[in-house]
């Protein structure tokens, strides 16, 4: 970059899209809309502004990938930050969002632009755009790795599992009327013991290989590398107590909060970090507010309904809604529970030919009910290693042990992987307690929404995105133009 370029950059990087002290920002409403984490968001609003950079230093129409198309389509819903503040003040030019007009040849152009736009982004940012972003492949929720009639199944757990159970039993029953009674009865409860027992064991270690797998595929682990400490907190724990505390470790990390012991009341101690996160500067000003009085618990009831904080259990609740859909957690989740069933089914086809033949089946009975019990405990809680253990385990030999996640300030990610309990004593009384359970149960009383007003510069011009019907839907692009 020469001098005017650098100029450029720095003023980009400078630009702040969100509203100082918006209850509801850009960000969060821009996570909100998509079903992003905060952590990706951030990063979405990064390379929008490198691409608004290369809009006006390309020397070329550029066009942006499908994430940052929807950045920018919501930063033109805000005119007065878009056409004053960042095309007037900033750019010093108007760039125009140009529609796709569909069609093959409509299609071949964005494709060639893309590429355009990628090696001009490695000219004068020194490397090639995260695929995570620019690439459409690993976008958030696009993975769509299990077949059809896999989705049907996991549509239709429960009446799967009873016809699977049903045929297996009448597989057996058969087996039962010729083969299966010439083993003792006492025998057969042992034998039938055990394999409850086997069988849930190979569950568990069917389930680790493919959970695992998940912490080990690129593919997959672009979904899971951006959450936040917050988030990873709340996906462990499903609390979102655990949210709280995060924030407020970091905050007293950085020593912009502490606690008081005689008021047992959250204070400032300094002024607001130009890093922190909408949530940390929620959180601050929730504090600011009511003039350092505020217990840790008081805070985590007014945090919880702010937007900033709602979006956090909303996005993780349905990242573990597309996730089931991978085809290696499918696999983590079936393979298990069909092979506790198929042992389910072997004792009850030995009970219904015990009946039959007017023999006890008491014991078996029982034994069938805790079969029948493991394999509901299993469809209720088949996921836990990986939300509990596999991804807290990558996090962890990312950053390290609690020792040096708060030598290296990331207090946050210590109390997110950790928990509490990594600090002192004297720290507690600043943590929410978490002694019961306890989860994010709604919403907060925000909603997003657009306004116009007169007057407004920019405002005689149009911009949109239309879809094409030769698959070159989507935004054809923009041209930095006097």
């Amino acid at each position: 970059m020469n001098e005017k370029q650098l100029h450029l950059w720095r003023s980009l990087q400078a630009f702040q899209i969100d509203e100082p002290g918006a209850e509801y920002p850009f960000s969060v409403r821009l996570a909100k809309e998509n079903n992003w984490s905060m952590a990706f968001t951030e990063q979405a609003i990064e390379e929008y502004k490198r691409f608004m950079f290369l809009a006006v230093e390309a020397g070329h129409m550029v066009s942006p990938s499908e994430t940052i198309d929807k950045v920018w389509h919501l930063h033109l819903i805000y005119t007065r930050s878009y056409w004053i503040e960042l095309c007037e003040k900033i750019l010093n030019q108007r760039i125009e969002h140009i529609p796709s007009k569909g069609g093959r040849s409509e299609k071949e152009n964005f494709t060639n632009l893309q590429e355009k736009t990628k090696e001009s982004y490695k000219h004068f940012f020194g490397s090639y755009p995260p695929p995570e972003i620019w690439e459409e492949e690993l976008m958030p929720v696009k993975n769509a790795a299990i077949q059809p009639w896999q989705k049907n199944v996991e549509s239709y757990s429960f009446p799967v599992i009873v016809a699977a159970a049903g045929i297996l039993t009448m597989v057996f029953f058969l087996l039962s009327m010729t083969v299966l009674t010439a083993i003792p009865g006492k025998t057969f409860l042992a034998l039938f013991l055990v394999l409850n027992g086997a069988g849930f064991l190979i569950a568990k270690a069917l389930n680790g290989y493919f959970t695992k797998e998940v912490t080990e595929d690129r593919e997959y682990l672009a979904h899971i590398r951006k959450l936040s400490a917050c988030e990873v907190a709340y996906m462990r724990s499903n609390d979102d107590r655990h949210i709280t505390n995060a924030v407020l470790a970091k905050l007293a990390g950085s020593n912009q909060i502490a606690f008081n012991p005689t008021k047992k009341t959250l204070t400032l101690t300094g002024s607001p970090d130009n890093q922190n996160s909408p949530l940390e500067n929620a959180v601050l000003a929730i504090i600011a507010d009511n003039n350092d009085l505020l217990l840790p618990a008081s805070l985590h009831q007014k945090i919880r309904k702010h937007p900033t904080f709602s979006q956090i259990p909303v996005f993780i609740d349905s990242l573990k809604s597309q996730m089931s859909t991978w085809s290696d957690l499918f696999n983590a989740k079936w393979m298990p529970l069909l092979t506790m069933t198929a042992i389910l089914s072997f004792g009850l086809a030995r009970m219904t030919a015990g009946i039959l033949n007017q023999k006890p089946v008491l014991f078996l009975a029982l034994l069938c009910f805790g079969s029948a019990y493991l394999v509901y405990w299993w469809m209720k809680n088949w996921d836990k290693a990986l939300y509990q253990k596999y991804i807290p385990e990558y996090f962890k030999g990312l950053y390290g042990s609690p020792d040096s996640l708060t030598n290296s300030h990331r207090e946050d990610w210590a109390v997110g992987l950790y928990g509490t309990g990594v600090y002192s004593h004297s720290f507690f009384p600043m943590f929410i307690p978490i002694y019961s359970p306890g989860h994010y149960s709604g919403g907060g009383d925000y909603s997003g929404g657009s306004s116009c007003s007169s007057g407004d510069s920019g405002s005689d011009s149009g911009s949109g995105c239309g879809g094409g019907d030769g698959g070159g839907g989507g935004c054809g692009g923009c041209g930095g133009g006097d």
